[in-house]
């Protein structure tokens, strides 16, 4: 059998008895979300919703275009900014944080939002949450995906999690701010009655092809603006923006460049996408602050820090 059957039988194993969804897609209107929505539309039609978190930093206008595009439900959630603000705070300047991942902002960030849809989709008795996890992302190489590999994928990924969680505890300002607690133990407790499924696991991932496909399909466009789609292949969020300066000033790390010269190792980016995000994102992150940037330093109260 397929690994794309061997998905979908998975998918079918639970359906949402007391929802009129069975499976919930954290969404963010990008490429890959948007093909997650597609890929699991395909054989659950109106059963499938989609889920946004808004952060105050990636606004929520191509959520909500794509959505209506793919004639899928679109919830919302919006945390309190002062809380948001505080954690990435949190993430990007607590010692005990630096060395759990290259990008340990995105990589608990995007841990946040898992949690934040699990506990969603666990009130509205959704039992499955889909989640834009890839093979290189979890191994950090090109791996031979079988049923098999993909059993260990999700073995090491929850290893990783409770390594990580037993790590951020002992923090200080973890034991001390109760802010920053709960939010990192809601990031990290999930409900047990859901699910989190990767679908990139099973059909592989070529960021040409979906694009392509994306294209063809809604006529989908990218969220960045004055990026073209063959140069679009990362995240809309304001924060990327800084990256350069984190690195700079925070002794940050960040995995995009690595990530977009795996990608074209595995054939997932062609020669020119390759080079157009290479150079897109080295020109970005190496650009001198402007308002907007200053304002986001501010707001994350790293003034002292940053500028």
């Amino acid at each position: 059998m397929s690994l794309e059957n061997i998905f979908y039988n998975k998918l079918s194993e639970k359906i949402g008895t007391k929802s009129k969804y069975d499976c919930l897609v954290l969404f963010s209107g990008g490429k890959d979300s948007t093909y997650l929505a597609h890929l699991i539309k395909q054989v659950k039609g109106e059963r499938v919703c989609l889920f946004t978190v808004d952060n105050s930093f990636e606004d929520d206008i191509q959520a909500k275009k794509v959505a209506e595009q793919l004639n899928l439900d679109l919830f919302i959630y919006k945390p309190k900014v002062k809380d948001i603000l505080k954690f990435y705070n949190f993430l990007l300047t607590d010692p005990v944080i630096k060395d759990l991942d290259d990008n340990p902002l995105c990589y608990i960030c995007n841990r946040y939002f898992t949690s934040l849809g699990m506990h969603f989709a666990d009130k509205l008795g959704i039992p499955f949450v889909a989640s834009g996890t890839t093979a290189a992302q979890i191994f950090g190489t090109k791996a031979q995906m079988s049923e098999r590999m993909i059993d260990i994928a999700e073995e090491m990924l929850k290893a990783r999690f409770e390594k990580t969680y037993d790590t951020i505890k002992t923090s200080e300002r973890y034991k001390t701010d109760t802010d920053v607690k709960d939010i990192i133990d809601k990031t990290f407790i999930c409900p047990e009655g859901v699910s989190v499924i990767h679908p990139f696991l099973y059909f592989g991932y070529n960021i040409s092809q979906i694009k392509k496909e994306l294209e063809a399909e809604y006529q989908w466009e990218n969220p960045t603006p004055g990026v073209s789609n063959v140069e679009y292949t990362t995240s809309g969020c304001k924060l990327t923006r800084l990256f350069g300066i984190f690195k700079e000033k925070l002794g940050f790390k960040f995995h995009e460049l690595n990530e977009f010269k795996l990608d074209y190792e595995n054939g997932s980016l062609t020669k020119e996408e390759f080079e157009h995000a290479t150079s897109y994102f080295k020109d970005m992150i190496s650009k001198e602050l402007d308002c907007e940037m200053k304002c986001i330093v501010e707001k994350l109260g790293l003034n002292g820090q940053l500028l």
